[in-house]
């Protein structure tokens, strides 16, 4: 009543300053549209001789409960029930937590006491965090717990890995009244590596068996590395714990790749005569399945991940037997 009170107050105003008709038409519309809007916010059931309003708010609901004569008896547990019937656009994944309840006494037109409860109901939504940014360092690790230290896997510490998770869905499995929440999700996304070579070596191919070949004459090598790509499938079970205006959180799952590339590049120049010289060797040495154990920790959008090859990264007997490892950073979206 009282945004129709402003409303038609400034409706007179504007037709005392005679403004043309187009212009009132144009203001009448958008005033009928924000009366609408306004009054969409607010819902009103009856149940058990109750009033309930449902009002929603940035943080969530604001429940009003009216009843003549008798204290209120609907509970927090009703309460939740209520805003997922009659609320469309709830998240399946909230938590809706009781901040207060207050009562208020007075009377009505007929001077008959009655009792007004409210409550402020917060809105939580829990997602996993799996979508995101990452970035990395990225190694081999032999069956002895060497990193980057074998035959024919001699890498330098500053290889690295980056990948893009787009696509996530995440399924509740603990009590939506609880304050945590127990995920699990399923994502889609990209991961692509380079394996930078050592001691100025580089991969070839011999006898259908990736080898590190040291250099021959005064060869320097500019570029020498392993690349590979992958499309990536996380699965991962999330714990999230609000903290503050944002969440703490502790991931574990598996990560399975499908292989879309791999391949051996080195590049060096020559003095006589000056010219570039680049090779690029496809290497199906490398297995076509990767499956990783994942684990991270973070806050809000940020959080740091390890993740071990469970699967090593040449197939038997075409490359040493090394497992690929990584520690980076995710940033959220």
């Amino acid at each position: 009543m009282r945004d129709l009170f402003l409303f038609s107050t400034i409706f007179q105003y504007f037709c005392k300053k005679k403004l043309n008709m187009k212009k009132i038409t144009l203001f009448t519309l958008l005033g009928f549209g924000f009366l609408m809007a306004s009054a969409q916010l607010d819902t009103t059931i009856y149940r058990h001789g109750n009033r309930i309003t449902i009002q929603e708010n940035e943080d969530g609901y604001t429940l009003f409960i009216d009843k003549e004569g008798v204290d209120c008896s609907e509970d927090l547990s009703e309460l939740t029930e209520i805003i997922d019937k009659y609320i469309e656009d709830l998240f399946e994944n909230d938590s809706i937590l009781s901040d207060k309840k207050k009562q208020i006494e007075g009377d009505n037109k007929t001077n008959q006491p009655f009792f007004r409860h409210y409550r402020n109901l917060q809105r939580k939504h829990y997602r996993a965090h799996l979508a995101a940014f990452s970035f990395g360092l990225s190694n081999w690790m032999s069956t002895e717990g060497d990193i980057g230290n074998t035959r024919d896997g001699l890498l330098k510490y500053n290889s690295f890995e980056f990948g893009w998770i787009p696509f996530t869905h995440t399924f509740r499995l603990s009590g939506r009244e609880k304050s945590s929440a127990f995920l699990l999700a399923g994502a889609m996304g990209f991961r692509f590596h380079w394996f930078n070579a050592d001691k100025n070596r580089y991969f070839y191919v011999i006898n259908d068996r990736v080898r590190q070949i040291e250099e021959w004459s005064d060869i320097h090598y500019d570029k020498s590395y392993v690349a590979t790509g992958y499309l990536t499938i996380p699965i991962v079970f999330e714990w999230q714990k609000p903290f503050k205006k944002t969440s703490f959180y502790i991931q574990a799952g598996v990560e399975t790749g499908i292989k879309m590339y791999g391949y051996s590049f080195y590049k060096y120049r020559l003095n006589d005569p000056k010219r570039d010289v680049t090779y690029k060797i496809p290497l199906s040495a490398i297995n076509p399945i990767a499956c990783d154990a994942r684990v991270s920790m973070g806050i809000g959008a940020v959080s740091i991940y390890f993740r071990y090859g469970l699967i090593p990264l040449f197939r038997d007997g075409r490359g040493d037997r090394v497992n690929p490892v990584a520690l980076g950073v995710n940033l959220h979206f």
